[in-house]
């Protein structure tokens, strides 16, 4: 009987410990398509910019 116990409980732990590495990898990997959005944001703004400063680029 103490065998079952042990052994449901060490199953748990690495079922937990799957799902817990998944989800931190999800969460970095969100984080760096964050960082890749905020600097495509910053190109696009600072080209807007340098348009509307010189009268010409792509946006007049």
């Amino acid at each position: 009987m103490t065998w079952v116990v042990v052994a449901v409980v060490l199953a748990a732990v690495v079922v937990a410990a799957c799902f817990g590495g998944a989800r931190s990898r999800l969460r970095r990997a969100g984080d760096r398509d964050h960082g890749e959005r905020a600097e495509t944001a910053r190109r696009l703004q600072q080209q807007i910019d340098e348009g509307r400063h010189t009268g010409g680029g792509w946006i007049s």
